[in-house]
C-alpha cells in the first residue's frame, strides 16, 4: 500500500489537491476538511518538494471562496452583456461594475449582441427565491446571485475586445442567415461558432438521441478543429524535402494548427466553457503528439484546481463537469485501447464507442433522459459532425470575404447539404429513440464514474495483449 501511495503521489501531485478541493466544496463540513488534510497530510510525507503548492492552493481556495458573499446588486445602471440566449424570450447575462445578473427580456431587445454595453432598469430577487433548486445552483455556478425582469433597456455602446471577436462572428452570421436554411443556420451559430441564442429552437431532437454535447463549443470541437488543421499542415509539410528530413513533422504540424484554433477560439467569443475547453483540447492533443501521460493527467488536474480555487462553485455548472470528467476519460481510454488495438479506424471506433457509454450516467443526471441508441447515435453523429460538418461550416467561414457570385453560392450550398444531411440522420434516429425520462441520483453517478475508473485503469493488467498469451502454461512441481 505504501509503495502503491508512494508512485500515486509522485507520479499524479495535483490529484491530491483536486481532490482535497473537491471534497471541501462538494460536502462544506468537518468531515470533507478532515479528508482535506489527510490529503495534505499524504502529499507532505511522500512529496515534501510539493507541499507548499499544495497549501497555496488551500490558502487561495479558503480566501477566495470561504467567506464569499454577493454583493447587493441595484435593479439600475449599466453593464455589459455576457451571454444572450433566445426562447420564448431573451435570457440575458449581464456584467455590472458590482455583481452578475440574470436578465429575463422580452423579445422586441433581439438586437442585443454580447458586448454590449447597455443601461437597463430591472426588478431583482435573489436566487435564493427560485423554485427551480438545480437552476439556481446553474447561476450560483457562473457568480450570479440576482435575477430579474428587464423593464427598459438602452444599447449605449460597445466593449472591446468583446465587441471586436463578436463583430467579426456577426459577420460570419449574416452570411450563415442570407446563403443558409434557417435550421442549418442555427445549427451552425451554435455548433461552430458558439452563440446559442436559437439553440432552444432545434435541441430537442439532439437532447433525445444524447447528441446536445455537439451543440455548444466545447472539447470535442476544438479536438476535431485542431485535427483537421494538423492533418493539413502535415499532408502540406510531407511534400517539402528540406522540412520533413529535418525536423519532426508532428511537432511542426502541430505547431502550426495551434493559430487557427486559436482564431477559432478567438471566434467563438472567450466564454468560460470555450476557455475551458480550448485548455483541456490542448492539453489531450498534448498528451496524444508527445505521449506524455502523466503530465497530461497532472495539468488537467491542476486546471480544475485553479478553476475551483476561482469559485468552489463551478462543480455545479454542467458545461464544466461534463468538460473535465470528459477529457480525463478520453486520456484514460485512449491510452488503454491503444495497448490492445493497433489499426487506426478500428481504435477510433472503439474509442467512440466506450465514450459514449462513459457519457450516459453523467447525461442522465442532467438531462434525465436515458435512450437505448445513444450508443448508435454517438456512433454514427459524431463522425458525421467531425468529418463533413466541420470542415464544410470552415468553407464556409473562409468564404464569408468572398464577393458575391456563383464560387460562394455553390460553397454555401455544400454546406447546407451537409449540415441538412446531419440534421436528418438526428431527426431520423430520434424518432426511433423513445428515450426514458429518467434521472440517475448523484450517489450512483459518482460510484459509477469510480467503478469505470478502477476497470480502466487495471484493463491492461486484467485483458490479454495482442501480443500475448492468454494463458501461459501451467507449472507442475513435485
Amino acid at each position: 500500500m505504501r509503495d502503491f501511495l508512494d508512485r500515486v503521489v509522485y507520479d499524479y501531485p495535483f490529484l491530491f489537491v483536486f481532490a482535497s478541493l473537491f471534497f471541501i466544496s462538494v460536502f462544506h463540513n468537518i468531515f470533507a476538511y478532515f479528508i482535506s488534510f489527510s490529503f495534505f497530510a499524504v502529499e507532505v510525507y511522500f512529496n515534501r518538494r510539493l507541499a507548499f503548492v499544495f497549501a497555496l492552493f488551500l490558502a487561495l481556495f479558503v480566501v477566495l471562496n470561504a467567506h464569499k458573499r454577493p454583493h447587493r446588486c441595484k435593479g439600475f445602471g449599466e453593464g455589459v452583456v455576457e451571454n444572450v440566449t433566445v426562447g420564448r424570450g431573451l435570457n440575458i447575462e449581464l456584467k455590472t461594475d458590482r455583481c452578475k445578473l440574470y436578465l429575463f427580456a422580452p423579445i422586441r431587445y433581439n438586437n442585443i449582441r454580447i458586448g454590449d454595453v447597455v443601461r437597463f432598469r430591472s426588478g431583482l430577487k435573489s436566487i435564493n427565491t427560485l423554485k427551480n433548486k438545480d437552476f439556481a445552483r446553474y447561476l450560483e455556478s457562473k457568480s450570479i446571485y440576482y435575477y430579474g425582469f428587464v423593464k427598459s433597456l438602452v444599447i449605449e455602446g460597445k466593449k472591446q475586445p468583446l465587441s471586436f471577436f463578436e463583430s467579426v462572428r456577426k459577420r460570419i452570421e449574416d452570411e450563415f442567415y442570407y446563403f443558409l436554411p434557417k435550421e442549418v443556420e442555427y445549427f451552425l451559430d451554435s455548433a461552430i461558432l458558439g452563440d446559442g441564442r436559437y439553440k432552444a429552437k432545434i435541441k430537442k431532437e439532439f437532447i433525445n438521441t444524447q447528441t446536445a454535447h455537439i451543440m455548444a463549443v466545447s472539447g470535442l470541437h476544438m479536438g476535431f478543429v485542431f485535427g483537421l488543421f494538423y492533418l493539413l499542415f502535415y499532408y502540406l509539410y510531407s511534400f517539402v524535402g528540406y522540412v520533413y528530413r529535418r525536423y519532426n513533422l508532428k511537432v511542426l504540424a502541430s505547431v502550426s494548427a495551434f493559430f487557427p484554433t486559436l482564431i477559432y477560439f478567438s471566434i467563438t467569443g472567450f466564454h468560460i466553457p470555450a476557455i475551458r475547453s480550448f485548455l483541456m483540447t490542448l492539453l489531450f492533443v498534448f498528451s496524444l503528439i508527445f505521449s506524455r501521460e502523466r503530465s497530461s493527467y497532472n495539468i488537467l488536474f491542476f486546471l480544475a484546481s485553479v478553476f475551483l480555487c476561482l469559485n468552489s462553485s463551478i462543480l455545479f455548472n454542467p458545461s464544466f463537469v461534463m468538460s473535465f470528467l470528459m477529457t480525463f476519460f478520453a486520456l484514460l481510454i485512449w491510452s488503454r485501447v491503444g495497448v490492445f488495438v493497433k489499426n487506426g479506424y478500428l481504435k477510433t471506433a472503439i474509442f467512440t464507442f466506450l465514450m459514449s457509454i462513459v457519457a450516459m450516467p453523467i447525461s442522465s443526471y442532467y438531462f434525465s433522459k436515458i435512450s437505448y441508441l445513444s450508443f448508435l447515435a454517438n456512433m454514427v453523429i459524431i463522425p458525421i459532425f467531425g468529418f463533413l460538418v466541420v470542415p464544410l461550416a470552415f468553407f464556409g467561414i473562409l468564404a464569408t470575404p468572398l464577393p458575391y457570385g456563383l464560387m460562394k453560392v455553390y460553397v454555401y450550398k455544400l454546406v447546407a447539404l451537409g449540415t441538412e444531411t446531419l440534421l436528418k440522420v438526428v431527426g431520423f434516429i430520434s424518432s426511433i429513440s423513445h428515450p426514458i425520462n429518467f434521472r440517475l441520483p448523484f450517489v450512483l453517478v459518482g460510484i459509477t464514474y469510480a467503478l469505470f475508473v478502477v476497470f480502466f485503469t487495471t484493463a491492461d493488467k486484467l485483458l490479454p495483449r495482442p501480443d500475448s498469451q492468454f494463458q501461459t502454461h501451467r507449472r507442475i512441481s513435485f
